[in-house]
């Protein structure tokens, strides 16, 4: 059952749902989305900084370094391995730069190897090249490596002779999870009519090769040249052409907001987007457009790609560029390969053109959250890694990692406190103070009576103005959340085993002796491994900081002095492992990411290796290995050639496995 009285929630095949004519909506990003606005009062209630997200600067030197770098944990789309991988490699010095980024780690361009060429282009070291003159045109603005869906269409028109009703074709079974049939058979006649051309042998399976590992993985862009969008400082209407082209000026334009208004916004950027295969859509009304098949329109159930737009469906359209009507759409017909183009806008990331609402393109709405998120992590690091810790579970690392990252960008991170704790995370003079929802096993409603009966004096009082079971009283103290009280954690174990929760018992107000626990205190690795046991993650020291010194004397390096090993030397490293991955598209390679107190370190592992030591791989949380460092364009890791379990006393947080 759903939230919503009356309403159910059921799990359905997305592909099926396209074949009923059923309207699909992707829902992405909205963890990120929950964090940022998290964030952003946080920065303006202890920093006294407006962050206004549509006016960030664009080309923020702090952040690019940060991206150019790989010090993305948290950032939005950009902090897998894969992209942590890329980014020094990619060196993003723009914001397309980052669309890049966002659309070329995708299984489509790696499967087709077109991730390699790219980067080795953009850095002079490979020639552009195209494997026939005749892609010069489709290519030249991706270095000869199609990143678009539409470049992949034209590619099939121009070489292979398709028309614009079989570029459709082709770029349905592209999206069709099931049609491997239909792509055999668009390959066939794809070859015949290369062949036909004169384009043959290597050459030809190259381009075959691009074209059937695509699949739906591109980010295809833009509308027609001709279409008109809106100066809102006059109200005309002027071709996107001739604003790109700078025959016109375009300082604002009209988009659609929340709340289905029309409002002036700042266009930040207007662009060309090369030759692609557009559609008409027309309306009831007489509206038509020419677009790509992946450029989302405004349609009463959310945002909505032309291609999966039906006869019949209703699209927002402005009248009288005063008001938003739902005007039906009648008919969507392929045009063939135009001049294509785009705006990228100012907070609500759409414009009218023609009249009709569409969205900025896909990666470049990513590529704007990914811009944001590191904007906050570079210049408001607290608040940042206080609003992810909030928006928990979300994004790829575990929020154990999350603190520790913050702890290394000078964050001070405070231990949870019973007298000082609110349920959420919180900030304090420029600090984190870790909430109580990371008490496991803390109920939300206990916390809530906790935070509200304050002060009080004693563990007695708490557990029972805060009517907690005897669980939550112990895994309290096992946290040391009582310290503010003068109790160590042994200490607070102790009171809480005598603690009467009962308030109308006779020996509700019978208070437990001060006298100290006649144990001994935890020592520091002690409370490292109760922090884990209790919350999953730690204020204090690292777990590594407690094993380094015997690491130290094993040979073992700490992550950060990784960078100053040259390459190819035998190194030793170890930590906590916190990603574990092995896709598909790396041919049966595993990747692992190692944690320690300074940092984080990568490690390959070939298929044979991983065959014969899978098990300490994966039953290890803690880890050394052992193998040659490799350093290739500023991206270090070490190819694995022996691994050791690393024994400690403590429950490390779960690792990112194999997802």
């Amino acid at each position: 059952p759903a939230a919503m009285p009356g309403r159910n929630v059921i799990q359905w095949d997305k592909d099926d749902c396209a074949d009923l004519g059923l309207i699909k909506v992707d829902l992405l990003g909205l963890g990120m989305l929950a964090a940022l606005e998290e964030a952003i009062p946080l920065v303006k209630a202890h920093e006294g900084i407006d962050v206004d997200l549509a006016h960030l600067p664009p080309d923020d030197p702090q952040v690019y370094a940060m991206l150019q770098k790989a010090d993305t944990i948290g950032v939005f789309q950009v902090e897998s391995r894969a992209q942590m991988a890329t980014l020094p490699r990619m060196r993003p010095e723009r914001f397309y730069d980052l669309v890049v980024e966002v659309a070329i780690i995708r299984p489509g361009p790696i499967v087709g190897q077109m991730v390699n060429p790219y980067l080795k282009r953009r850095a002079g070291r490979e020639p552009v090249r195209y494997a026939h003159p005749s892609l010069e045109p489709i290519l030249a603005r991706t270095l000869g490596v199609p990143l678009f869906q539409e470049q992949l269409l034209r590619i099939a028109m121009t070489v292979a002779g398709f028309t614009g009703g079989e570029a459709e074709e082709l770029r349905r079974a592209m999206g069709f999870k099931r049609s491997e049939a239909r792509m055999r058979a668009i390959e066939a006649r794809l070859r015949a009519g290369m062949a036909t051309r004169g384009i043959t042998g290597a050459a030809q399976d190259e381009i075959v090769r691009q074209i059937t590992s695509f699949a739906l993985y591109g980010f295809p862009e833009c509308v027609g040249g001709d279409t008109r969008v809106i100066d809102a400082d006059n109200g005309r209407a002027v071709r996107i052409e001739d604003v790109v082209a700078g025959r016109a000026q375009l300082a604002t334009t009209l988009a659609c907001d929340s709340d289905l208004q029309l409002r002036p916004r700042r266009v930040l950027e207007a662009r060309a987007s090369g030759k692609r295969m557009v559609y008409r859509l027309r309306t009831a009304l007489g509206r038509e457009i020419t677009a790509t098949a992946e450029h989302p329109f405004l349609t009463v159930s959310g945002w909505c790609k032309l291609g999966e737009l039906r006869e019949g469906a209703h699209v927002a359209t402005a009248r009288m560029l005063s008001h938003i009507y739902w005007d039906r759409v009648t008919s969507i017909e392929p045009v063939g390969v135009r001049e294509t183009y785009d705006l990228r806008v100012d907070e609500d990331h759409n414009f009218l053109a023609n009249d009709f609402v569409v969205h900025n393109s896909h990666a470049a709405s990513f590529a704007l959250i990914a811009y944001a998120s590191a904007y906050l992590k570079a210049h408001h690091p607290a608040a940042f890694a206080c609003a992810l810790l909030n928006a928990w579970p979300m994004g790829f690392y575990h929020p154990a990692t999350v603190v520790k990252d913050a702890q290394r960008h000078g964050v001070q991170v405070r231990p949870i406190d019973v007298t000082r704790s609110d349920w959420k995370c919180t900030l304090e003079d420029g600090a984190i103070r870790l909430g109580l929802r990371y008490v496991l096993g803390l109920r939300a409603e206990a916390a809530a009576r906790l935070v509200a009966a304050r002060p009080f004096g004693s563990v007695t009082e708490a557990a029972q103005r805060g009517g907690l079971t005897r669980s939550e009283i112990e895994t309290l103290a096992h946290a040391g959340a009582f310290a503010a009280l003068g109790l160590a954690r042994r200490e607070a174990l102790w009171q809480a085993a005598a603690v009467e929760r009962d308030p109308a018992s006779l020996l509700a107000r019978v208070r437990p002796p001060r006298a100290g626990a006649p144990l001994p205190p935890m020592t520091p690795f002690e409370e490292t491994a109760a922090d884990y046991a209790a919350t999953q993650l730690t204020a204090g020291p690292h777990v590594m900081v407690h094993l380094r010194e015997g690491l130290r004397a094993a040979g073992v390096r700490a992550a950060r002095e990784l960078d100053q090993v040259p390459h190819g030397a035998w190194v030793r490293v170890a930590g906590h492992v916190i990603v574990r991955q092995r896709p598909g598209t790396a041919r049966g390679m595993c990747f692992l990411t190692l944690e320690d107190e300074t940092g984080t370190a990568n490690a390959v592992v070939t298929p044979p290796l991983y065959e014969r030591a899978r098990v300490v791989i994966n039953t290890s949380p803690l880890l050394a290995v052992e193998g040659r460092l490799e350093r290739v364009d500023g991206v270090t890791h070490v190819r694995a050639a022996r691994f050791r379990r690393v024994e400690a006393p403590a429950e490390v947080p779960e690792s990112h496995d194999y997802r």
